[in-house]
């Protein structure tokens, strides 16, 4: 647990300098270690740098050189962690440092040649459909909803977690005339080949990007949402879960396919799927290139093609779909027709025309039928042709 006082230090710093939440995630974890490893509270460490600073003795015979250097040792031989992560973390601390004013010491370049690097993942490494489709098979409505997203739109963690029912409702606007989330519904449930574009912004980058999922992933929320007990309004979570929850289920998952492993992580999580989708929509001759399934991942772009090239939604939205049966599970494509929404609207319309036509002709015939009986009946007709054996 955090002292008191060291939790009002990283406050203070996540407030002046803005930090996101999982940057702030990461310098709370580098304090954690760095006082244990220590046995100091953060203050105390800033406060015995500052005195070192105020008595003017040299940075190479400064306690705080001493303290960093047994710090990234720390990190390797007590906790193991990869060199990333070491790296992250012995940044944070001397930024931490930097805040404050406080100069830092040459560090020696750390040896990384013991250090635990990631492995790489190559396209074999990632699950393959079949093991997604076992996945979703031990998944609850929610989870089942979240896979087949993160698999057809390529969304991150952050991502995924931050859309709202709101966001949903504008991705499909295409496809339907409501603003309310049940008649939504109600209208999308009968239509096969929904492709919601979503307008997103990413967190990492700031960058803000479209990208699509599949009509399997549309009806696997609609399911979901329609599963669920609270009150569902514009400003709640389209998947209504936390980081945690997420991540404990992915595991969960993951154990029950087999406690398949790359490295130290699961094959079965968020960070592979969005791989597959990466990975699989580039397969073949007509595949997406890297700088399309970047847009639609949310990668940055340098600058100046940030500035002149803007990616047009519509244009990108039909090459996923000429490419979509890569990203799907259980659907198959040539089942699905994929028809643009101003299409289908005609479409519809035209059904609309004939079904109107066919009741319009419908009402003339009984209309001109009770009118003809009327005149029979009026002029005595009947009975004339009757005498005359008619």
């Amino acid at each position: 647990k955090m002292h008191k006082e060291d939790k009002a230090i990283l406050e203070e710093i996540c407030l002046t300098r803005n930090l996101s939440k999982n940057t702030a995630r990461n310098y709370k974890q580098s304090i954690k270690g760095y006082t244990e490893s220590q046995g100091l509270t953060l203050k105390k460490l800033l406060e015995e740098a500052e005195a070192e600073e105020e008595k003017a003795i040299r940075l190479k015979n400064r306690t705080l050189k001493k303290r960093i250097i047994t710090f990234q040792n720390y990190l390797l031989n007590e906790k193991g962690l990869s060199k990333n992560t070491i790296r992250k973390q012995v940044t944070a601390i001397k930024t931490i440092y930097r805040h404050y004013e406080i100069e830092i010491p040459n560090i020696p370049k750390f040896n990384e040649k013991h250090m635990k690097d990631y492995e790489p993942i190559y396209y074999d490494d990632l699950p393959s459909k079949e093991l997604i489709q076992q996945a979703l098979k031990l998944c609850k409505p929610n989870m089942r909803a979240v896979t087949l997203f993160i698999v057809s739109s390529g969304c991150s963690r952050e991502e995924t977690l931050g859309l709202s029912i709101q966001d949903f409702i504008t991705a499909t606007e295409e496809y339907h005339n409501s603003t309310n989330i049940h008649d939504v519904l109600e209208e999308l449930k009968h239509q096969d080949n929904i492709v919601p574009i979503f307008k997103l912004k990413r967190k990492k980058t700031s960058k803000h990007y479209y990208t699509f999922c599949s009509p399997e992933a549309v009806d696997a929320i609609i399911y979901y949402l329609e599963s669920r007990t609270d009150l569902l309004t514009p400003e709640k979570k389209l998947f209504k879960f936390n980081k945690s929850y997420f991540q404990k289920k992915f595991i969960e998952i993951n154990e029950m396919l087999g406690g398949h492993k790359k490295g130290a992580y699961g094959i079965f999580r968020s960070h592979m799927l969005r791989k597959f989708h990466a990975s699989n929509l580039a397969r073949g001759e007509n595949g997406l290139t890297v700088e399309e399934i970047d847009s639609l991942q949310g990668r940055s772009k340098n600058k100046v093609h940030n500035s002149y090239f803007l990616d047009d939604p519509q244009e990108l939205r039909k090459k996923y779909i000429a490419n979509i049966d890569k990203v799907l599970i259980n659907y198959d494509s040539k089942e699905i027709s994929f028809e643009s929404p101003e299409v289908h609207e005609l479409r519809m319309e035209a059904e609309r025309l004939k079904e109107e036509n066919k009741r319009i002709k419908n009402e003339i015939d009984d209309a001109v039928s009770k009118r003809i009986n009327e005149v029979f009946s009026e002029y005595g007709i009947d009975d004339i042709l009757k005498k005359h054996g008619l």
